[in-house]
């Protein structure tokens, strides 16, 4: 019988939808390095605390009440709905399968995400920077 191996591993975000409401108390959830998205309602309590999660993202009309409460992410982190810290914290913190993108510690909540390029964007940037590459080379290949 012959085995199979793929380089691909399963991906799974955490979607709190629109409506609905999770209340995790003071237990803890890690995440494997995937992106937590708030629509509805999610309270963690005192003790509680979500870890590994690579991406954090409220949504207009989300909300992320930290009643003392810790989340533990590493990379983006952007607020359009409403969070509640109270006496929760949020920290930015890196591991060895989920790499911090920013300063690690603690995060103000007036934080914006790390800025990035859409596939399309990259692509054409590398076209531009190739295109501006070979015309220099050109240039300085020229006799004179």
């Amino acid at each position: 019988m012959a085995g199979f191996a793929f380089g691909t591993a399963a991906h799974a975000d955490w979607v709190i939808a629109a409506g609905s409401v999770s209340d995790m108390g003071g237990g803890t959830v890690t995440l494997g390095c995937t992106d937590l998205y708030v629509a509805g309602t999610l309270t963690v309590g005192a003790g509680g605390s979500l870890t590994d999660v690579r991406s954090v993202f409220i949504e207009p009309g989300g909300s992320l009440q930290l009643d003392g409460g810790r989340l533990e992410l590493a990379q983006q982190w952007v607020n359009q709905g409403s969070l509640s810290t109270g006496g929760g914290q949020v920290l930015r913190a890196d591991s060895a399968t989920c790499p911090a993108a920013g300063p690690l510690g603690p995060i103000g909540m007036d934080a914006v995400g790390v800025p990035t390029l859409s596939e399309a964007a990259l692509a054409w940037l590398a076209a531009l920077l190739g295109w501006l590459g070979l015309r220099s080379r050109r240039r300085s290949s020229s006799p004179r």
